[in-house]
């Protein structure tokens, strides 16, 4: 076009009209944007007007202003960007040329400098608040010249501090650089608050330290990360590690002894046990040092100065049941300086606090932090810097950002700018979660570490994070259906005990709202149990091998009912403590989501076992009618046991924390009841799993605002179910009516069968039953009939009494312990099924009342 571009931007001087530039051969459109997308033109309205000759990729692009550009426009003097000298009178800065006065410097150090300050935009560009880019050679910019306007420079610029001129030019050297390079992660484009924080450097050597729980850690020496030398590592045999560190070492004691050697200045080895060894590399360099300073500086001043009363809020609701971190060590960190957390783990630590903002009488005077901006600085400074350093602290920080997920994750809202953000760097949880389990196979999470020559507090820490991360593995493998990345072969972790735990009985914190410390420490044991569990049901039925091989529902009964036993006792091991309606006077309590596992974990189950059925119908080749029959009974009992169980939860369960899988397994229960409604054998009984789903969705609704959870998995639902035909779209206005039950049966599939099921209500305390409705709680319509659960039918009715099923309840309390016990009143037929294992026997319906008796007496 005008000259062809070289490096750095410039442009060859040619004849279209004289230099801008006193020195010969040169042009300086320092204030030209090279950016390569030509396309932008298309956004102004007069683009077709534009002289072809105008078109040029050097500034073409940079037609829109981005957010450094407005706060430049609006804040900067009128300077010439040559000499940085101030203009006096309002003239077009580009009809001014002056000599540049090097000052016996060599030209060509100026001709290459970028820091000088950006152009004063024309009138109309920073009215509209668009990029002024001047046409080269001319004195009119792009806008102005397209419209027809006069490019005028009358309006005077706002006046700004001498001192503020320094800062500004380093943030926007500091937004240039992360724009051109935006992989480099951290907070450049982010302005904090100018709010002042402690400065004090971190320990860079925890040995030195007295009286220190970091003197002779493994995996949190900073700034050094930890490899476990595996047995066919190609470069590291153990027996020859065995031997060096034996021949350097044979001088000090065994029992006291850290057994670490120099390999070279930047790599040590340390052997923990005979057969444990790692290789500790430094991993900073000066500049990765910087970016994470700069990152976790800029998390602590969007919170400054609320950062400790968060940190305590962290340790009072969440940690108890959630304990991944060590909290002696954390706060002995915190103490000192800010600046001895990663930048992702401080993150995750502030944004999970934020949402008990409220809670907290020094907070809730103050406007909450902005959590989209955190948690974006965070993420991107993990997936940039930390993945590349395998230390304890990464896996706790990617465990906690998961745990974050539901803060940014509304589906279909587009103006929600974290969640494109984070999007943009690869915050796919599922993907977070498979880097989560590779540190933590480099940091040898998956061993046996009990005999380590680590300091006690460091073994607990370890079992507890591989049992975080295996849990987390597990339960993200079932949302996503992805192919679990932990193996029992590979995953020897021995269980937790009560010493794996530093806080002991009395530990917790005595204020109101605050979590129970001997609770939370139940549930984390009873979730990892439970995980076990469902990992046993994932590699059963939804392997891809067992997706091909499983063809028949026989087959899967089979395979179900030993599962089906696990779960009936793990639900019965559970203490008191545990159940729903232990509550302690103003206490948080997460039992909810510990409960909402154990549904998800038996919707999961009965999900093959209907999924198979359905598919052998659709093939043309059903199963028996009563093993159907069986089957649809025991999942119609789950679902309504686990609708009524969300319809029941208290707000000390709803405002406490809940484990990231909440929301997919309150999502679950959705789609559970979408699939018995399609696969319904008659359109009674696919009245009645719609006003189920009806029901449902109005629990969630209601309950939506204060509990996001709940909210997530309504948006998620409505998603799917608004185009599964007849659910949500069809007589949508009408009021849909239950099916009496009592003395007139509904009958399903033409037969005279009875499917009153035990509708569950609320957990009573020491039974092991856990749900139980008296006749005085079942909501009625005015009319004296069965009401129908749906806002259309129930404007008469609180929204509690909304929320509750239509159908008549029986509870006799007789036979069996199972939480969702199939007790139907209605079906007239030889076998009865009183007691969850007596569902599964897959040789015909006699074996059932042959195991009936035994169960009860059990």
């Amino acid at each position: 076009m005008n000259g062809d571009k070289k490096p750095g931007g410039r442009f060859q001087n040619n004849a279209m009209g004289p230099s801008l530039d006193s020195r010969p051969g040169h042009q300086d459109h320092d204030h030209i944007s090279t950016i390569q997308n030509d396309t932008l033109l298309e956004n102004d309205e007069n683009f077709a007007n534009t002289p072809p000759s105008y078109i040029d990729s050097t500034w073409a692009s940079a037609m829109f202003m981005g957010p450094n550009d407005m706060y430049f426009a609006e804040t900067t003097e009128t300077t010439d960007p040559r000499n940085d000298q101030t203009y006096s009178h309002p003239q077009n800065p580009h009809n001014s040329t002056q000599t540049n006065k090097n000052d016996g410097r060599d030209p060509s150090f100026q001709d290459n400098s970028h820091t000088t300050r950006p152009r004063r935009p024309c009138d109309h560009c920073r009215k509209k608040k668009t990029k002024c880019v001047i046409i080269p050679n001319t004195s009119v910019c792009v806008q102005c010249e397209s419209k027809s306007l006069p490019c005028t420079f009358v309006g005077s610029a706002p006046k700004r501090k001498s001192n503020e001129e320094d800062e500004a030019r380093k943030r926007s050297r500091k937004y240039r650089s992360s724009v051109v390079s935006p992989h480099s992660g951290g907070s450049g484009d982010i302005v904090p608050p100018n709010v002042a924080i402690r400065d004090t450097a971190p320990v860079h050597d925890y040995s030195r330290i007295n009286n220190s729980l970091l003197k002779k850690t493994l995996s949190l020496q900073f700034p050094r990360s930890s490899f476990y030398v595996g047995p066919t590592s190609y470069m590291f045999d153990t027996s020859l590690l065995n031997l060096i560190i034996g021949s350097q070492n044979k001088d000090a004691p065994s029992s006291t002894k850290v057994e670490q050697i120099n390999l070279s200045d930047t790599m040590s080895l340390r052997k923990v046990s005979e057969k444990a060894q790692f290789v500790l590399r430094d991993d900073q360099s000066p500049q990765s040092y910087q970016t994470m300073s700069n990152d976790v500086d800029t998390i602590e001043k969007f919170v400054a100065p609320h950062g400790q009363i968060l940190i305590d809020l962290y340790f009072r609701i969440i940690h108890p049941s959630y304990p991944i971190l060590h909290k002696k060590v954390f706060l002995e960190k915190y103490s000192r300086t800010h600046r001895e957390f990663s930048a992702p783990l401080l993150a995750a630590v502030y944004v999970l606090a934020i949402q008990w903002w409220d809670y907290d009488p020094q907070l809730n005077r103050f406007p909450k932090p902005s959590t989209d901006t955190i948690l974006k600085i965070g993420m991107s400074n993990y997936l940039f810097e930390i993945l590349k350093r395998p230390k304890l602290s990464a896996v706790q920080a990617g465990l906690l950002l998961l745990q974050c997920r539901h803060v940014v994750s509304r589906p279909g809202e587009e103006s929600n700018k974290a969640l494109g953000t984070i999007g943009d760097t690869g915050f796919n949880e599922w993907v977070l979660c498979c880097q989560v389990v590779a540190i933590a196979e480099e940091l040898g999470l998956g061993l046996n570490c009990n005999n380590w020559k680590l300091p006690k507090w460091e073994r607990g820490l370890r079992k507890r994070l591989a049992w975080a991360v295996y849990m987390e593995d597990k339960w993200l493998s079932l949302k996503h259906s992805r192919p679990s990345h932990i193996h029992p072969h590979n995953w020897v972790v021995v269980p937790l005990f009560e010493e794996d735990f530093p806080e002991k009985h009395g530990d917790g914190d005595l204020k109101e709202g605050s979590s129970d410390i001997d609770n939370g420490k139940k549930i984390f044991m009873s979730l990892i149990n439970l995980s076990q569990i469902l990992s046993q049901i994932l590699d059963e039925f939804y392997c891809m091998a067992a997706m091909q091989e499983i063809k028949d529902v026989t087959q899967v009964l089979s395979k179900a009912k030993p599962l089906q036993l696990q779960l009936r006792n793990w639900y019965h091991s559970l203490p008191n403590e545990l159940q729903m309606n232990t509550v302690q006077p103003r206490k948080l309590s997460s039992n909810g989501y510990l409960q909402l596992a154990y549904f998800a974990a038996e919707l999961t189950l009965h999900r093959k076992i209907l999924t198979i059925i359905y598919q052998q119908e659709s093939e043309g080749n059903p199963a028996s009618p009563e093993l159907v029959q069986v089957c649809r009974t025991a999942a119609r009992t789950r679902l309504m046991a686990s609708i009524e169980f969300v319809r029941d939860l208290k707000p000390e369960h709803i405002h406490s924390f809940w484990h990231s899988s909440s929301a997919s397994n309150l999502t679950l229960i959705g789609i559970f009841a979408s699939l018995l409604f399609i696969s319904s054998t008659g359109q009674e009984e696919a009245d009645f799993y719609r006003d189920s789903i009806f029901n449902y969705r109005w629990i969630l609704k209601i309950s939506s605002k204060s509990f996001e959870q709940a909210s997530d998995a309504l948006q998620h639902l409505d998603l799917v179910l608004q185009h599964v035909p007849g659910l949500l779209t069809d007589n949508a206005d009408l009021p849909m009516v239950v099916p009496i039950v009592g003395d007139k049966q509904p009958s399903y599939n033409n037969s005279n069968v009875n499917t009153d099921s035990e509708s569950l209500s609320s957990f009573s305390h020491g039974q092991s039953q856990p749900y139980h409705m008296s006749q005085s709680q079942e909501p009625v319509s005015r009319g004296g009939s069965y009401a129908v659960n749906s806002p259309q039918s129930s404007q008469g009715l609180s929204p509690k009494d909304l929320s509750k099923p239509a159908t008549r309840i029986n509870s006799d309390g007789s036979g069996g312990h199972s939480p969702v016990k199939a007790n139907y009143r209605g079906p007239k037929q030889e076998n009865v099924i009183k007691s969850p294992e007596t569902q599964y026997t897959p040789s015909g319906l006699s074996n059932h009342m042959e195991t009936r008796e035994g169960s009860e007496d059990g």
